[in-house]
């Protein structure tokens, strides 16, 4: 006579979802960069040079580790970032921008001239212009 095979119970997971680790801080998570929100127009990616894309995606991976905490550590002329009040930008702002952002964010990407600016929500940075020819805001 032929034993039975024992086999290894299973919990059913029908109408289960794993749901992410809530963060209580996340000025010390890894900084998201996003394009969801990047507007059509001068300041769009599509407009920048094949040198300038190439500055852009380089600053994004030098970056991958950084945290929130390390952007307002640094200088804004150097690997941190500055706030702009949202009545120094020049284009028309987008809708996802609420009435109650007052200000936005600028990160140095190239040496000279690059910048992306956007908002940030929790660790995601959302792109919303990549400035290459300081003319989207006002520069002290």
């Amino acid at each position: 006579m032929r034993k039975k095979k024992q086999r290894l119970k299973t919990e059913a997971t029908a109408g289960k979802k794993l749901k992410p680790t809530p963060t209580s801080n996340y000025d010390k998570e890894p900084v998201v960069f996003s394009l969801k929100h990047i507007q059509d127009g001068d300041y769009c990616f599509s407009k920048l040079t094949s040198d300038n894309k190439g500055e852009f995606a380089e600053a994004i991976y030098r970056r991958k580790d950084f945290t929130w905490t390390d952007y307002y550590q640094n200088s804004r002329q150097k690997l941190g970032c500055e706030s702009i009040p949202l009545n120094q930008i020049k284009p028309e702002k987008p809708n996802v921008l609420t009435p109650d952002v007052g200000k936005v964010l600028a990160i140095r990407f190239a040496r000279t001239n690059g910048r992306v600016v956007g908002y940030r929500d929790n660790n995601i940075f959302y792109v919303l212009w990549i400035d290459c020819k300081m003319s989207l805001y006002d520069h002290d």
